[in-house]
């Protein structure tokens, strides 16, 4: 009996030491952190260790005194706001002893940004006017050591699509593949940038279909000429109701005097895939 009470007692010392040696300690919280460039982050030190007050610095200069709070006589909160270093440690010092209570290192991560994008059209029917694909690009500056993926979200009225590449700075959503919904609608692009350690996200980028389509090169199907007029007929691809429309022709009179040139421009309906000069 007498040796259990020992031990007991033993174990219940033990328990309390520890207890204080955990209250009296000293750190900083959270610890290596990525966060959003230009964003906020709170860090807390935890001072039990020591009495009196503490300072902060960033990249061994002094902080700001304003910026830090304290909450209680064992919390002091340092308030970062609009941060933009790429990388920082931050300490938490005794301003008595000088000495380091603890610290962190701060990551700030870059959003994508200049997101732009261009449907393309190839020669198609009238009863066919959807874009066979969307390309979109954007800047962002990747870490060098870890691998990126990036998910790029398409909103419009008609839905919604997403695609997820790696460590490219493009994409390309096909429309055979059901891979995007959208056309004669405005629509939202939006890139999420993820890897093992981090995640950022983009602003969302408004885009009006009509603004952004790449023409393709009409496509001669017949030229007949007479000696008062020219015919021209193309074959078109997806255009809007009205464009500007541009003919250059020559007229070979002679090897001696070389072919004179016109140039003939009008403003027409670009349902009409003919013009007569």
């Amino acid at each position: 009996m007498s040796i259990f009470l020992v031990l007991c007692v033993l174990a219940t010392v033990s328990s309390c030491c520890a207890d204080g040696n955990h209250s009296s300690t000293c750190n900083v919280v959270p610890k290596d952190q990525y966060i959003d460039f230009g964003s906020s982050i709170d860090i807390m030190c935890q001072t039990s260790c020591v009495n009196g007050k503490i300072y902060w610095t960033l990249n061994s200069s002094p902080i700001n005194e304003t910026l830090s709070v304290r909450v209680n006589s064992t919390h002091t909160l340092l308030s970062l706001r609009n941060f933009r270093q790429q990388k920082a440690t931050v300490q938490c010092h005794s301003e008595d002893t000088k000495q380091i209570l603890g610290g962190t290192i701060i990551k700030s991560i870059p959003k994508p940004t200049n997101i732009s994008c261009l449907l393309h059209y190839g020669y198609q029917s009238s009863s066919n006017l959807l874009p066979p694909f969307l390309n979109c690009s954007w800047k962002h500056q990747d870490p060098p050591s870890l691998k990126v993926n990036y998910t790029v979200l398409c909103v419009s009225r008609s839905g919604s699509s997403r695609k997820t590449v790696h460590d490219t700075h493009d994409i390309q959503f096909i429309r055979s593949e059901g891979q995007y919904v959208f056309i004669n609608q405005n629509f939202t692009v939006t890139v999420r940038a993820k890897t093992a350690a981090w995640e950022t996200e983009s602003k969302s980028y408004s885009f009006d279909p009509y603004h952004i389509f790449k023409l393709s090169r009409p496509k001669l199907e017949a030229v007949a000429a007479s000696s008062s007029s020219v015919l021209v007929k193309w074959r078109k691809g997806f255009l809007p109701k009205t464009c500007h429309c541009q003919v250059k022709y020559s007229k070979v009179l002679s090897a001696v005097e070389g072919p004179p040139e016109w140039l003939l421009n009008k403003m027409l309906n670009c349902e009409l895939k003919r013009m007569q000069m």
